[in-house]
């Protein structure tokens, strides 16, 4: 559940929402880490799929109403004080054609857009096959799915606090160029990765 937009919303100015934005990250994180280790725990329980799913799933969305509860709870009294401490203009209003002319026309936004949808689509393709590619090529339980996604977000957990600081330092097209070659070594790795070679899994 994205809550990202809840950041224009509850805070003030820039540095309180780039504060927020790291901090709902990191925690987003931790979250995904809690949600694997009990998947983990009651795929080792139970042993007939349909029901493990079904367990897991029942889990999920009991935490996950809780989780908008208290976020909704916590974050309306004071959301409901900003407009009065605000004082707002009304926006230009102009038609989509000319808000299609602008976007089109800025080279930047245009390039920034396709450098993140691109990098956002091979993410997400790499995770949806995952099961797949734990179960059919490398011919292991289900627990080695949680295990390994597990693994990756221990790992993005833990680069976040040094991803981070060089970001600071170095800029973040830096970092980004320095994180292609790496991404690259870990898709050719998973190619050419063969079944019983379980030990570099963790390595990729």
């Amino acid at each position: 559940m994205n809550t990202l937009y809840l950041a224009s919303e509850i805070t003030q100015t820039y540095d309180e929402r780039t504060s927020l934005t790291s901090f709902t990250g990191g925690f987003e994180i931790v979250g995904v880490l809690i949600a694997i280790g009990l998947a983990q725990v009651v795929f080792l329980i139970i042993q007939e799929p349909q029901q493990k799913y079904l367990v897991t799933a029942i889990i999920g969305v009991g935490i996950a109403w809780l989780a908008m509860y208290i976020s909704a709870r916590g974050t309306y009294s004071y959301a409901q004080q900003l407009p009065k401490q605000r004082s707002y203009e009304r926006p230009t209003q102009y038609s989509l054609q000319e808000r299609l002319k602008t976007i089109l026309s800025n080279r930047p936004f245009l390039l920034i857009i396709g450098i993140y949808l691109f990098a956002s689509i091979g993410s997400s393709i790499t995770i949806s096959i995952f099961p797949y590619y734990i179960r059919s090529w490398m011919q292991l339980p289900d627990h080695y799915f949680t295990l390994t996604i597990l693994i990756i977000q221990v790992t993005t957990l833990l680069m976040f606090f040094i991803w981070n600081p060089l970001g600071q330092r170095l800029g973040k097209k830096a970092i980004y160029l320095m994180g292609i070659p790496l991404c690259l070594i870990a898709q050719l790795g998973l190619w050419f990765m063969q079944p019983g070679q379980v030990h570099f899994l963790p390595l990729i």
